[in-house]
């Protein structure tokens, strides 16, 4: 806001300089962001005004807080005005009174309108407005003078002998002053006469009675509107005035009625008129302010400095206060053009910036700072996310949203609890209009975004959670999942490996489990539909389901547009964290060495080399230490509907060296029981 200093003097006589001025304003809060040299010698100040000090939207207003922080005498406009007998030739009705709180006007007859006095145009001009004639600049000169908008109709023009202050009807055209014509809706607040709308209230006026050089007799309007209905309306026309500005962050309900007078005295001064009969008042509830209670104590324990009870007493009285002094406290009741002011900690704020900010001690906060405690679960987590850093995996961040097409996309079965969405009332985006139950399809948007613009070799992670809906009435239950997805490199390899990359995610897995000390085991399962039948396992650690890992199907690949070969596993932290041991037990090394045997057997092409290892494990053997799977062949040599898997175990005794006849036969007996047992057959 523009605030010449001239004008700003007739209200506060102060020997301080320009930039004294500008710098006590600035430290109280109101930012002086420039100074400007105009005409005549005098300075026009640029205050930038926060949105909640609308009572510093006009230069009687700063003025006041000038005149608070310097403790100097306020010389407020001296208005001299006197009532009429004459009837009033309008009557006023409020027919919203939620939106309009009150409504005053004044009649002013025999006006000729003409152009202004010179030094009334330079004011407007220094503060940014163009001078009109007399009448439009007197109630553009008293707005930035008081701060209240004002608005003057032609009392001929105004039909019925009425003023409503009502909604519009909905569809209803009306053309304001800037000559459009503009379409109303029903919840847009309108000045209207007997016959139609001749002013959108709080905004602009309408061209059906403006004052024009053939006016003679003014109606002077002066009210308070409710800010968010003239916000509303002033955002949807796209129509921004000096009114709405000062009306959608709220004006003095109060003050407005000597606004009013102030106007209507200058225009029968300047255009040659005269105030005919009394003020016209439509105010159905009064304002009372609210009465808040300040502790003394409090104000310095919140500061930091201490400011005595007379003082503070001074700084509000001095901003238009009404205090009561009580025992310990003060009673106080804000002006009715500080409505920002509701509570102590406010008054507080108003006795911080008058007294001055540089008296308020800066120093570093003490106390103990105590020791983070580490929850098990994060720390387990963040243990996950290293391990996949390390291996080469970058972590994804996504939102907790997802598309519910995706459920279908996935081939979830009706009764998988996954299906179970909460759905967003106030969704981002209409593909985003649940909580997602699966970190998967977010994942799948990272592959295919990535992918789509040159990227090879991808490796990306989550670690996040999940909703299900259990109930309308209840919070949903939250899950932490552990997702990976990975695109192996389109580069050739020295020597190619089938599926090399599920291999090479399965290594992440497993180098998981190795860092938390889990054994798991995976068994083959088609459960996943999304997943690659023959090529998708279920994770399982201490006989629980923990997750599952695959390769995506190459129609839903198609359908996220991923371009290649694509990988996934998703863990159940929780499983994960209950399953890590708490703390870990070593064991002397063996003093005896071990002995490794292979042997490769001929199993049907459905043998898992899973159910041969946990035969190997259970056969009960005391010196069977371990056994691994080091190969799986098909092809030239194998009869058809079988295959050949070689296995190494390992044999060790913990208090001998075994022999070799110790060995061979504890290695025959096992051979036997796994033909036995599974039907292997020892390969030649």
């Amino acid at each position: 806001m523009r605030v010449p200093v001239e004008w700003l003097r007739e209200y506060v006589e102060t020997p301080a300089t320009v930039d004294e001025i500008s710098r006590a304003l600035t430290m109280a809060g109101l930012e002086i962001e420039g100074a400007e040299a105009v005409g005549g010698g005098d300075t026009v100040l640029e205050v930038n005004v926060t949105p909640n000090r609308s009572d510093c939207l006009s230069v009687f207003g700063v003025a006041r807080d000038l005149a608070a922080i310097l403790a100097l005498p306020l010389k407020p406009p001296v208005v001299e005005i006197t009532d009429t007998n004459d009837p009033a030739p309008v009557a006023i009705e409020i027919a919203d009174p939620g939106l309009c709180h009150r409504y005053t006007a004044r009649m002013i007859r025999g006006v000729t309108v003409g152009p202004s006095p010179s030094w009334l145009k330079r004011r407007l001009e220094a503060v940014g407005i163009r001078p009109i004639n007399n009448i439009v600049d007197i109630t553009n000169y008293v707005l930035m003078e008081l701060g209240h908008p004002l608005h003057a109709f032609d009392l001929a023009r105004i039909r019925g002998g009425k003023i409503v202050v009502k909604l519009a009807e909905d569809g209803e055209a009306f053309t304001t002053l800037d000559n459009v014509q503009r379409k109303l809706s029903g919840d847009m607040l309108t000045i209207r006469d007997g016959e139609g709308a001749v002013a959108l209230a709080g905004v602009m006026g309408g061209q059906n009675s403006e004052v024009s050089p053939q006016t003679h007799d003014i109606l002077l309007e002066s009210a308070w509107f409710f800010p968010p209905s003239i916000r509303k309306t002033s955002r949807v026309l796209g129509l921004r005035s000096e009114s709405s500005y000062r009306f959608e962050r709220g004006t003095d309900i109060v003050g407005l009625a000597f606004a009013l007078d102030r106007a209507a005295a200058m225009i029968a001064e300047l255009a040659g008129g005269a105030v005919s009969g009394a003020k016209i008042d439509a105010y159905p509830s009064k304002y009372e302010p609210p009465s808040i209670s300040l502790a003394v104590e409090k104000v310095g324990r919140i500061l930091g400095v201490e400011v005595s009870a007379p003082e503070m007493v001074s700084i509000l009285r001095r901003l238009g206060m009404n205090v009561e002094e009580g025992y310990g406290a003060i009673n106080v009741r804000p002006p009715s053009f500080r409505r920002d002011i509701a509570r102590d900690i406010d008054l507080i704020e108003e006795i911080a910036r008058i007294n001055g900010y540089d008296k308020i001690i800066s120093k570093m906060p003490s106390g103990v700072v105590p020791m983070p405690v580490m929850n098990r679960g994060r720390e387990i987590l963040q243990r996950v996310g290293q391990t996949l850093r390390s291996a080469g995996f970058s972590e994804a961040v996504n939102f907790s949203f997802m598309n519910p097409a995706h459920l279908d996309v996935l081939g979830f079965a009706d009764g998988d609890q996954r299906r179970n969405i909460v759905t967003l009332a106030n969704p981002l985006r209409a593909e985003e209009s649940a909580l997602r139950t699966t970190l998967v399809p977010a994942l799948f948007a990272n592959l295919a975004w990535n992918l789509n613009r040159g990227s090879d070799g991808l490796k990306l992670y989550e670690i996040s959670k999940v909703f299900i809906n259990i109930g309308d009435d209840v919070l949903p239950d939250e899950h932490v999942r552990i997702a990976a997805v990975l695109t192996p490199s389109a580069a050739k390899r020295l020597y190619p490996v089938p599926a090399a990359g599920f291999y090479e995610l399965k290594g992440a897995l497993e180098a998981i489990l190795r860092e938390l000390r889990i054994n798991a085991t995976f068994a083959a399962s088609d459960s996943e539909r999304y997943l690659e039948a023959g090529r998708s396992a279920e994770i399982l650690i201490g006989g629980r389901s923990a997750g599952f890992i695959g390769e995506i199907r190459r129609e839903v690949l198609e359908k996220f547009e991923i371009s290649a070969d694509s990988y996934v596993f998703e863990l159940y932290a929780d499983v994960v964290i209950e399953s890590a041991p708490v703390s870990i037990k070593y064991a002397k090394l063996p003093k005896f060495p071990p002995v490794d045997r292979d042997m490769a057997l001929l199993a049907p092409l459905n043998t898992q080399s899973q159910q041969i290892i946990d035969a190997v494990l259970g056969f009960g053997n005391a010196i069977i230490k371990s056994v691994r799977v080091f190969d799986v062949y098909q092809g030239k040599g194998i009869p058809d509907g079988k295959k050949s898997v070689a296995f190494s175990v390992r044999y060790q005794a913990a208090d001998r060296t075994l022999t070799d006849d110790e060995v061979d036969a504890a290695h025959s007996s096992l051979i036997g029981h796994l033909q036995h047992t599974l039907g292997v057959e020892l390969r030649g």
